[in-house]
């Protein structure tokens, strides 16, 4: 996999990385244990080592006291194998219409609740029922994520600078309407000139921005950066990627429609690669369910070129042709597939539509050089499901803005 077009990718899937998977802002909320560090602070415990996947939260107990507890987000926990993969709305929602069913079906709660459907009323009608402390505990944990998620989602304004970063994706409004340039840099001047946005959520932005125009001169790029007004560190950010020329090497899937637009006008990616894609964006702006989840990581192409055998040899030079020619030979001639055991991850044949069930499920294997992110992980899950294969998805790092941020930190930017 080229270099510049990994790393094209994985800024491109940044815009969905707060709302679109729950399992992403759930890590991040273990930076709201410092809220409840005075209480520890008074009682002396020894410190105890919190890994990436346990949390700490607050609940009331039976006296009516806040106690810490500590919950590891794991399979054994039903509730977040459930959740994990879902928009964060729809876990909310959940939540609550499943606390509100279990305390119908309880006669002593749905009493003491005198008909309350408040989930933190319900709960705490709940804890007066031993029988039920661990159940109780798995849905304060993630009652509280919940409400605290939406609570950083209100504090850093991510709902609005969101709509424009899927907007700039996509090419695409929250009505499937085609967009242009003016109308895209008009909302992006919007959020960069304003004070209710941090130095990073200006410079990611701006970063997706110039990675989807072609042809914007460097005295427009500088204005727009000025603007902006960021630190010096954050203008070296943009301007080490404006070298690497990103927006020239995208992934192109097989089933696309590339197209070339010879005049020097600033145009969408897009609009000179894939015409296809903007036709779906359309698509799933009028039927999506959620404004900000519209964008769709490229993995999702590549997966299913892998599994059409279609991969683009000029992407993937390190996949045998002579292989993939046999593949297709096969298919058309019906002949029977024999599992690959040859050189790479992609060396795998298309199982016959009617193998029997005894037959053990196709797996893809994908590492990714540079590292990988969580709307990766949702899409990866979603096409397991949607393809019945079993997908492996891993990397050299779990990305999310601020590790990218933070890895540019440790360089020797001039």
């Amino acid at each position: 996999m080229k270099c510049n077009s990994i790393k094209r990718r994985l800024m491109n899937n940044q815009m969905n990385i707060y709302i679109a998977i729950h399992v992403m802002i759930l890590i991040m909320m273990i930076k709201i244990q410092k809220w409840g560090g005075r209480e520890k602070k008074k009682k002396k415990k020894k410190k105890k080592n919190i890994d990436a996947h346990t949390v700490l939260f607050e609940i009331t107990n039976n006296d009516q006291k806040k106690e810490e507890k500590e919950a590891l987000l794991s399979e054994e926990d039903h509730l977040w194998s459930s959740y994990r993969h879902h928009h964060i709305q729809d876990v909310n929602e959940i939540i609550k219409n499943e606390i509100s069913a279990f305390t119908e079906k309880n006669a002593v709660v749905k009493i003491q609740k005198k008909n309350v459907l408040n989930p933190t009323e319900a709960l705490d009608a709940l804890r007066s029922l031993p029988q039920y402390e661990t159940l109780i505990e798995q849905y304060w944990l993630h009652y509280y994520l919940c409400n605290n998620c939406f609570k950083l989602l209100q504090d850093k304004n991510i709902v609005d600078v969101g709509l424009v970063e899927q907007d700039i994706c996509c090419n695409v409004d929250k009505y499937g309407k085609e967009l242009n340039h003016q109308k895209n840099l008009a909302s992006v001047n919007t959020i960069i000139t304003s004070d209710e946005y941090d130095q990073e959520e200006k410079t990611r932005l701006l970063l997706l921005y110039f990675m989807n125009y072609i042809n914007i001169n460097d005295n427009d790029k500088m204005k727009i950066i000025e603007s902006a007004q960021l630190n010096l560190f954050m203008k070296n950010i943009i301007n080490e990627f404006l070298k690497l020329n990103l927006h020239n090497s995208g992934y192109y899937s097989a089933s696309d429609e590339p197209i070339q637009l010879s005049s020097n006008k600033i145009h969408h990616v897009l609009e000179n690669s894939n015409k296809k894609k903007i036709k779906h964006y359309k698509n799933v702006a009028k039927n999506s369910k959620y404004e900000l989840s519209r964008h769709e990581p490229i993995i999702k192409d590549i997966i299913l070129d892998i599994y059409n055998d279609t991969l683009d040899e000029n992407y993937f030079p390190h996949v045998d042709p002579t292989h993939q020619q046999e593949i297709k030979a096969g298919h058309a001639s019906h002949e029977n597939k024999q599992n690959v055991s040859r050189g790479t991850i992609w060396d795998f044949k298309t199982e016959n539509k009617n193998q029997t069930k005894k037959e053990k499920k196709r797996k893809i294997l994908i590492f990714i050089i540079g590292g990988i992110t969580y709307p990766e992980i949702k899409q990866i899950y979603e096409m397991s499901n949607e393809l019945d294969v079993d997908i492996y998805l891993g990397g050299t790092n779990l990305l999310t803005s601020k590790v990218i941020f933070d890895q540019f930190k440790q360089l020797p930017i001039s």
